[in-house]
């Protein structure tokens, strides 16, 4: 017995010579010599349908690839991790990496990595009837079905429509599809255009609608890093128009001009994304610039717009986050309708102009936590902006401050769903205030 349990050791003492625990000095090519997934399903929601094609695809790896480093193949199952998790649409999705040397005929030893990724699905199909309020829209009846990573293939599906007083939208969405070494979105809707126009007490003046159907398709680009390219072809038909005058005195050449006609539009943009979502709070720093040309088609009457986005997440402390959104805009030789949509607080029309700039802040706070129902977080927000539109005398309130607070559920059941209201106020015109309840967050 003695000697079999020496026997044993050596042996083991053999096989774990050729075993490699990476040394911080180590610099050379390493093989990925074996890529396993592990999926696994929920059974309490029988939801896990993860496709392993799907998973591969996503990845880009494959058995052979040679990294001039394991620095470089860790940083690329970091980065497309990360990438998967910010979706929220798995419970957990992890990597584990082993090296080890490995003899090759005829040539040196070669280190060879085995990875293996892990992946638990969450339940991810929903039909959401709802009411929500939006204090620019009123009341918006609807509903929305969802089928995030539909049928285990990675891409998302949406359908979703709402009905106001005042506006309607209907329309679908599939996202995430992949094209070759692309990745891509389209959409579809139908929808009421609704713009207002304001005097200097943001008494309305004139109103302006129209029935229009938005078509885009979008596509990105991987570029170094966590730097991608972007560009968005999309057309605007209009099908009827309706100018109302509250105050004729105080008309606009602009809208009464205006007729129904097919705009065509191509955005061009430039993204960074190193944000990662840890138990439904975010960390890191996301940012993108974009150039926007659109007009009539077939005509020379051309738009150009140059939008600017930057947001930083962190958390200092387990049950506090913070976060912080600048954006800008700046139109060539137009208008910026509703521009007041970047601060909370403020109603949309209250706000245009032919550039822009915004600050949004939030100090996000869990208040409790019911697993594996639901988590609440509540967070105070302050928001600030300015505008300026050479067409118009100089108005005091183009520059505006607005302080408030939101709740937001997240059902620890569903991943990709969370409940959003926000009560803002509009500090510099006091008495004024914007309400929403909807199922997205701000920024």
């Amino acid at each position: 017995m003695f000697l079999k349990r020496i026997l044993s050791l050596f042996v083991l003492l053999i096989a774990g010579a050729g075993l490699f625990s990476q040394d911080a000095d180590y610099e050379g090519p390493v093989r990925l010599g074996e890529l396993i997934f592990h999926i696994a399903r929920s059974r309490e929601w029988q939801a896990g349908v993860t496709r392993e094609p799907a998973l591969r695809n996503y990845y880009g790896l494959k058995v052979g690839d040679i990294f001039e480093e394991p620095d470089e193949l860790e940083h690329r199952l970091e980065e497309v991790t990360r990438s998967l998790n910010s979706r929220q649409v798995f419970k957990d999705i992890s990597y584990d990496i082993q090296y080890w040397y490995e003899e090759t005929l005829g040539k040196d030893r070669v280190l060879t990595a085995h990875v293996e990724i892990s992946v638990e699905d969450s339940f991810s199909l929903y039909l959401l009837p709802f009411a929500l309020y939006d204090s620019n829209l009123g009341v918006l009846y609807g509903g929305r079905f969802a089928y995030d990573n539909a049928f285990g293939s990675l891409t998302d599906i949406s359908l979703q429509g709402y009905a106001g007083e005042t506006t309607w939208r209907a329309g679908g969405t599939w996202e995430n599809i992949p094209l070759g070494p692309l990745e891509g979105d389209f959409s579809l809707f139908c929808n009421q255009d609704r713009i207002i126009r304001v005097d200097d007490y943001d008494n309305p003046v004139l109103e302006y609608t129209n029935l229009r159907l938005d078509f885009f398709m979008a596509a990105q680009v991987p570029l170094i890093g966590n730097w991608s390219l972007s560009f968005m072809p999309g057309a605007y038909l209009p099908f009827s128009r309706n100018l109302v005058y509250f105050d004729p005195s105080y008309g606009r050449e602009e809208f009464d001009s205006l007729e129904p006609v097919t705009y065509g539009f191509m955005e061009w943009g430039v993204t960074y994304d190193n944000v990662s979502w840890e138990e439904n709070f975010r960390r890191g720093v996301t940012g993108e610039v974009k150039l926007r040309t659109e007009g009539p088609l077939g005509e020379a009457d051309i738009t150009n717009s140059l939008d600017g986005v930057l947001s930083g997440f962190y958390q200092p402390l387990p049950f506090l986050g913070l976060g912080h959104h600048l954006s800008s805009f700046y139109i060539f030789n137009g208008i910026r309708n509703d521009a007041a949509r970047h601060i909370r607080g403020v109603l949309d029309h209250l706000m245009y102009g032919e550039w822009g700039l915004f600050l949004n802040n939030n100090i996000d706070i869990r208040a409790f936590r019911i697993p594996p129902y639901v988590e609440m977080h509540v967070y105070p927000f302050l928001d600030g902006g300015i505008v300026h539109n050479s067409t118009t005398p100089f108005d005091p309130y183009d520059r505006r401050l607005a302080a408030g607070f939101g709740i937001t559920l997240f059902p620890l059941f569903l991943q990709s769903l969370r409940l959003n209201m926000e009560v803002g106020y509009d500090l510099i015109k006091e008495g004024k205030s914007e309400i929403t309840l909807k199922s997205e967050l701000f920024f």
